[in-house]
């Protein structure tokens, strides 16, 4: 029995296998194959902003604004409360949504006025309207941002 097992075992390992067993062209190389995206990496960088928003008091802080290759969010903190404002990007128009510690209220989808969003991370003003995304009041926001010159500087 023992002769059949290992008779059984070593057919599966003919040293002939034709099915193509090669390497990646660029394998040795240590380049990256064709099918992966050349990407760059989000740059995070400080902003200096000035947020109004009906039912937050307190300072605004940590205003900031990340950039990757084809959006920019812009965002600022007071207590408990977040504020992010996305440029437009793909199909998606510019957005802003405020977090605050029971409840989020948003731009409507698809509605993009009274916003001015660089998708390059130089700047952003809003003036709008945000509906509570589980109903009751809206909030107004008033908010710019001013960030400088965009990209990796």
């Amino acid at each position: 029995m023992t002769a059949l097992v290992a008779a059984t075992a070593l057919a599966g390992c003919s040293g002939s296998d034709d099915s193509g067993d090669k390497a990646p062209a660029d394998a040795t190389s240590g380049k990256p194959t064709g099918s992966e995206t050349a990407r760059n990496p989000d740059v995070e960088k400080p902003c200096e902003a000035t947020i109004q928003a009906d039912s937050v008091s307190g300072e605004w802080k940590d205003a900031s604004v990340r950039v990757s290759d084809d959006h920019a969010v812009y965002s600022a903190t007071s207590g408990d409360t977040r504020l992010s404002v996305y440029s437009a990007y793909g199909d998606s128009t510019a957005s802003v949504n405020m977090y605050v510690k029971k409840g989020q209220y948003s731009t409507p989808p698809g509605n993009d006025q009274g916003l001015d969003v660089n998708d390059k991370g130089r700047s952003a003003t809003v003036d709008a309207e945000l509906a509570n995304v589980e109903g009751g009041d809206s909030v107004h926001v008033s908010a710019t941002f001013t960030c400088g010159k965009g990209g990796k500087g």
